[in-house]
């Protein structure tokens, strides 16, 4: 017996169509915009459900994977986009083009995302995108699912990870519960692994025919594409992220804190015969029974902390980068 084929089936190049989603195009987004947009009125007619069936009856691989059953406010998962190409902008003084990042958050349960362009996957850019996800989301998730950045985690265990220090006080400050993911199995979290490519394959092609001029018109312009994306019916549920977010998952999530998080940079410094750390071109003192110790110090914009063995011995209000040579001691 033969197998069987649609009458329609043989008016489409299907060699065209497995080019295309192997180089990353979604089969919805190719049928959506080849079949439907630009097709004649007999393609229009043909619904995505025929015509992905055809595709598989053609290629037929289809990875299985278990569904993960996630409660309303419990997790959220975060990770960059690892290929972005063509995601930047014009600088506007040199002319030349500056590449940035594409930052993913994501509510596990109702699957609503948060996306944002940063122009490095550093720590202080990585922890304003959490932040600015928490505010998006209006509330904050028990748990965060991070991968073993450095910027996340000091020390990658498969039980037991070292947490970056400045991370942790972020996760204290918000009241939420970091969890690093075992190193090299991204399908520990797979939903924003799984939405940063679905949602980068749907925006980037037009964000590669805009020219930006700076990378908050780059953000405005994927936070007006972002309410569309989260407002679009999931086939598979019938409603759309947005309305599962609202109906089942925001008032589980919890409050945010009054004040947002202050992020600053760690660094080492030994205590001088005379009680004071140098940092930058200032003196800060701390206790006496420190003195030629190597302790920790967090700075940030306003304030200068010090740390031994986890406990804070001593904080300053940070003087201004012009002042030199000046001392603060208590």
């Amino acid at each position: 017996k033969t197998a069987y084929s649609a009458p329609w089936a043989g008016g489409i190049d299907w060699t065209r169509v497995k080019s295309e989603t192997e180089l990353g195009v979604c089969l919805y987004h190719y049928w959506e915009e080849h079949i439907v947009t630009t097709g004649s009125a007999s393609d229009a007619a043909i619904g995505y459900i025929s015509f992905w069936r055809e595709f598989k009856r053609r290629y037929p691989l289809i990875p299985i994977d278990f569904h993960k059953i996630h409660p309303p406010g419990e997790r959220c998962e975060m990770d960059y986009k690892g290929e972005t190409r063509g995601l930047g902008y014009v600088d506007p003084v040199t002319r030349a083009f500056v590449p940035c990042r594409l930052f993913g958050a994501i509510l596990c349960f109702s699957q609503y995302v948060y996306m944002r362009v940063t122009p490095d996957e550093k720590q202080v850019s990585m922890l304003a995108s959490v932040a600015k996800s928490f505010e998006y989301f209006r509330g904050v998730p028990e748990t965060i699912a991070v991968d073993n950045a450095k910027a996340q985690v000091t020390s990658a265990h498969r039980y037991d990870a070292d947490i970056n220090p400045e991370f942790f006080k972020f996760a204290n400050h918000y009241n939420i519960a970091p969890l690093a993911m075992r190193p090299g199995e991204p399908k520990d979290k797979n939903l924003i692994e799984n939405v940063l490519g679905v949602f980068w394959r749907w925006i980037g092609p037009k964000i590669r025919k805009k020219i930006f001029r700076s990378i908050g018109e780059i953000n405005e312009f994927v936070l007006l594409h972002l309410e569309l994306f989260n407002k679009r019916i999931q086939r598979k549920y019938g409603v759309s992220r947005y309305e599962k977010f609202m109906n089942g998952e925001q008032s589980k999530l919890g409050s945010l804190p009054s004040t947002a998080y202050e992020g600053g940079d760690w660094k080492k410094s030994k205590v001088h015969p005379d009680s004071h750390i140098q940092i930058d071109f200032n003196f800060y003192s701390v206790p006496y029974e420190h003195v030629a110790k190597t302790l920790d110090v967090r700075i940030t914009e306003s304030s200068i902390e010090v740390f031994c063995d986890l406990e804070r011995v001593a904080i300053h209000h940070r003087r201004g980068r012009t002042q030199r040579g000046c001392y603060t001691t208590v």
